[in-house]
């Protein structure tokens, strides 16, 4: 803020209440208080200011220095008033009216501030401080054009005014108009290279371009100038977390805090820094430290919602979300936190709707592509979720999480080698990255290069041993025999803290912990850590029965034998697709490995084409048989049509469509896979399901989806009597070659011996039993439900009711 100087006086005052103190002139006095003043001594100067003011009262200018240094002090309202008599003394000094504009946008009070400097200007038309400060007041108001010009205007006045320069870049990189801020940052720092501002803000719109390296080298070049400033340190600690340096970002912060407590953006920032390290709870705490520093501060909430998110407070993650809209409503940023708590409470459509008004506010926004990417994922919409990674990617090639996103959208599909790919871009970006080596990890197990996956899991755990995904990856591919396993020791280790790194963690956690039990013969408390993984994801899933019902109810309705009966002869001949149906965990995989061994069948895994294709008739009305099965064709066989007789589609799910199916391809090959009820409902809830079965989480709700699915196969065997095979998982395992000969016969196609070896066939698997298939057939999950007798009684007498 600018000050005045004083003009000469010839009036005597006291420079203390002390009486033997000898009296001063007003010049003398004012110089006084004016030397105090700028040497920080605020406590004297201020008490000097009174003095003089006890002595002359109103006395201009010191009204004006008075008013200056209680801005300083933080006294915004004593400030205002020492500044209102300079006004009224001097109506005419463009320096009063500017420090009253300074004032009064501290106070919040934008549009009476740009009044005041508008008073400056017209005294003084070429003032700096006040075209400076009026650039700043409109920008923070969102006249972002006006705040520009004012700008401009400034530099023309004085082009060399840092000032000016710093307002300039950071203006026009908010404007997304990168590369004019790019030039301003170069010719700013060309005029005073040792000026921090310059290279923190310099750092911050590289930031924002997405070249992270160039950004972390200006960040430290303004910590070497200002080593305790605290924007310095927090701008730093942002690239660094970008560049997924996490642990060292969280000290930069915890730094700067500690130099400036009162530092929401920083708290804010470390609340991101602790998330992606998987610390929620951390994150929360940081966040609310955030908010409450600056309760309008709508960056904070946004954390804070993404913190509640992960924990599974699901409510309070929505109103913080929807506040940091509200204190915020031009900011991408934060739509894309409501499109998060959306996701995750499987409100897909709403998700996509609120990131199309992020990319409405911020087109060219990496971050709303990869949330949206992740949307159309959970769609099953891969091609628009690869349209937008790659946009992504295209906006900013050096994240290396876009990188990773790919990867899973890629392994989503059964393209395990493409995943790997994808996921080696990531980590050459962010090399020793635990989460993406983790992922990698889960896909070398998808096609049964165990041993590489079980030698990353381990160098995950050596680099970031409180992530229990890589104990998950073991789990699956050794045996654990006694509790003095060094890698069971390592679990219970981490059971600790384990709930402090939110709900998807524990429960995953506590799932793997349910199997080394099991693998350790201690039953009891092998499903003792069963229910408590089960119980939190449970709360942590949108699920109400009555949609099930309903569904069930529409379809029996629908496919009626009138209904199909008229669409005889108007579906497609071909006889390429095989659909194999039922339960999860009912022995279906089994089934399609067995039958895409033969050398003419490709396996395509589980296909989410069919329901979609199936919500053209809910959604729009389509009643085109023909048309809709060569969609159905073109969708799900594409190249692979071309090259096999058969194509499996082993989607359990599908059970639900068998008279879609039947109008559609009436030479198509239907299987039913069928296993123990109380064993196939155990094997589910033991699954933590990666999407979908939100049923399977609760023994009750289980039970009752079962009878769903038997009272909904019941009505098939009515109405399409002998259009299906049905296939007992008991009988495969206990005669495999007779059950393996039956199903190639069903499906018209010569014996091949390679059926008779499921567990050596190289493709991906991505479902349950990934770990499973590349074994040979065995019976220990025949009747595995009796080890658990006493604990599953709800779920018998659920199924038996």
């Amino acid at each position: 803020m600018a000050t005045a100087k004083a003009k000469k006086s010839k009036t005597t005052a006291a420079p203390s209440s002390q009486e033997d103190q000898p009296k001063v002139t007003l010049d003398e006095a004012l110089r006084l208080a004016q030397g105090h003043h700028q040497c920080g001594n605020y406590i004297l100067a201020e008490r000097t200011y009174r003095d003089i003011l006890r002595a002359v009262p109103d006395h201009y200018p010191t009204t004006q220095f008075l008013g200056v240094l209680l801005f300083q002090s933080g006294n915004f309202d004593e400030a205002k008033h020492f500044l209102e008599l300079s006004l009224k003394t001097k109506p005419e000094d463009h320096l009063c009216w500017n420090n009253y504009g300074g004032i009064l946008a501290a106070t919040g009070e934008h549009e009476k501030a740009l009044h005041a400097y508008d008073k400056a200007l017209k005294i003084e038309p070429e003032y700096l401080d006040a075209l400076n400060n009026k650039s700043y007041a409109l920008w923070t108001i969102g006249k972002h054009e006006e705040a520009e010009a004012a700008c401009r205007k400034a530099i023309d006045i004085a082009p060399e005014n840092i000032t000016a320069l710093v307002n300039m870049g950071i203006i026009l990189s908010k404007r997304i108009k990168y590369e004019e801020s790019l030039e301003v940052w170069e010719k700013a720092s060309r005029i005073n290279p040792k000026e921090p501002l310059i290279w923190i803000n310099w750092g911050n719109t590289l930031r924002e371009m997405g070249r992270l390296q160039l950004s972390e080298e200006k960040c430290r070049k303004a910590t070497e100038l200002a080593p305790e400033n605290p924007e310095a340190l927090n701008n730093l600690a942002n690239a660094l977390r970008d560049l997924g340096k996490a642990e060292e970002a969280i000290e930069l912060y915890r730094k700067a805090t500690n130099i400036k407590p009162n530092y929401p953006e920083a708290h804010s920032n470390m609340a991101i820094a602790y998330a992606d390290g998987c610390r929620f709870e951390d994150a929360a705490v940081a966040a609310r430290y955030a908010v409450a520093f600056k309760d309008d501060f709508a960056e904070g909430y946004s954390n804070l919602s993404k913190a509640l998110c992960q924990l599974g407070k699901y409510d309070p993650a929505h109103r913080a979300a929807q506040r940091a809209i509200h204190l915020d409503p031009e900011n991408a940023a934060t739509y894309l936190d409501l499109a998060d708590v959306l996701l995750r409470a499987d409100q897909l459509d709403d998700g996509e709707a609120v990131l199309q008004e992020a990319l409405k506010r911020e087109p060219n926004s990496p971050r709303a592509y990869l949330k949206l990417s992740e949307i159309r994922e959970n769609m099953t919409n891969f091609e628009a979720a690869h349209e937008a990674i790659d946009t992504a990617i295209k906006l900013s090639p050096d994240m290396a999480n876009l990188w990773l996103r790919k990867a899973m959208i890629f392994y989503v599909e059964g393209l395990a080698e493409k995943a790997l790919e994808s996921i080696d871009n990531a980590l050459t970006l962010r090399p020793k990255w635990p989460l993406a080596m983790q992922h990698k990890a889960e896909i070398l197990v998808s096609i049964n290069r165990n041993e590489e996956a079980e030698k990353l899991s381990r160098e995950v755990i050596s680099l970031a041993s409180d992530l229990p995904g890589p104990y998950s990856t073991l789990a699956s591919l050794k045996k654990f025999k006694s509790e003095d396993d060094e890698d069971f020791k390592a679990m219970k280790k981490l059971e600790e803290k384990i709930e402090s790194f939110g709900q998807d963690l524990t429960s995953i956690f506590f799932f793997t912990l349910s199997d080394v039990y099991e693998q350790l013969g201690q039953h009891e408390k092998s499903f003792e850590y069963l229910d408590r993984a089960n119980a939190i994801r449970r709360k942590s899933i949108p699920y109400v029965t009555w949609k099930d019902l309903d569904f069930h109810s529409l379809i029996r309705d629908k496919y009626t034998p009138e209904f199909i009966a008229q669409h005889e002869g108007r579906g497609s001949d071909s006889e390429a697709p095989i659909f194999i149906v039922g339960m999860p965990r009912s022995g279906s995989t089994l089934t399609e490995q067995i039958i895409s061994s033969h050398p003419q069948v490709f396996g395509a895994g589980e296909l989410p084409t069919l329901g979609k294709v199936h919500k053209l008739v809910a959604l729009e009305g389509e009643e085109d048989t023909l048309k809709l099965a060569n969609m159905y064709l073109n969708l799900a066989h594409g190249e692979n049509g071309k090259k096999y007789k058969r194509i499996t589609d082993k989607m359990p799910a599908n059970y639900m469509y068998i008279g879609f199916i039947h109008c559609l391809f009436p030479n198509a090959k239907i299987i039913h896979t069928r296993r123990d009820a109380i064993d196939t409902c155990l094997s589910c809830y033991k699954q933590n399901f990666a999407r979908g079965q939100y049923w399977s989480y609760n023994l009750e709700e289980l039970a009752a989806a079962y009878k769903r699915y038997e009272g909904l196969m019941e009505y098939w065997r009515e109405i399409l009597p002998g259009r299906f095979l049905e296939i007992d998982y008991e009988e495969t395992v206990n005669d495999l070659e007779a059950q393996a000969r039956r199903l190639i016969d069903y499906i018209g196609l010569e014996w091949d011996d390679a059926c008779l070896q499921p567990h050596k066939q190289k493709r991906t698997v991505l479902t349950a039993s990934k770990a499973q298939v590349t074994k040979p057939v065995y019976k220990t999950s025949v009747e595995k439900w009796r080890r658990y007798e006493k604990q599953l009684q709800p779920l018998i007498k659920a199924l038996n009711s």
